[in-house]
């Protein structure tokens, strides 16, 4: 059949299937594209989300070392350190904007700022209590010293 038609009709017939053709690779490359920029996207997501998680743990784990360091033996340095620490991870409000398309993480998220909260708490009810044992302690020991030399001057 091709070969009764006249050479305009075979050209024409060519260009058309040769259009069809591109015209359906740059359909196929638009969607795949597209699938790639979506792909990146939660890519990129994810990443902000593993950054974000990171500067948390960061700040929690150093907050803990410090309130070890600070609960063995207590001095301002360690105590502001601590609060510090924690007073980031209940700040740090831009971190949460990763989590904002995904509501499950987000939930997880602010559970973890609601434990550093709790931390933050029982941390500074610790070191008041431990302010209140080392004045005991001084005032204890002021009065074994007085009493020492009490009874070194009777003997």
């Amino acid at each position: 059949m091709p070969e009764s038609w006249p050479i305009s009709r075979r050209i024409g017939s060519g260009f058309l299937v040769l259009t069809t053709m591109l015209v359906g690779l740059a359909f196929f490359s638009h969607r795949s594209v597209g699938t790639l920029g979506e792909g990146y996207s939660e890519f990129r997501n994810i990443a902000q989300q593993n950054v974000a998680v990171t500067a948390y743990v960061e700040d929690i784990f150093e907050a803990m070392i410090a309130a070890g360091r600070y609960s063995t033996g207590p001095n301002s340095t360690d105590r502001q350190d601590t609060l510090s620490n924690l007073d980031e991870v209940l700040n740090g409000k831009e971190f949460l904007s990763p989590f904002a398309t995904d509501p499950a993480r987000l939930q997880e998220v602010e559970a973890i700022i609601a434990l550093a909260s709790d931390f933050r708490r029982n941390f500074l009810q610790m070191s008041e209590q431990l302010e209140i044992a080392a004045q005991t302690r001084s005032q204890f020991d002021a009065r074994t010293n007085d009493f020492e030399k009490q009874v070194n001057a009777i003997f």
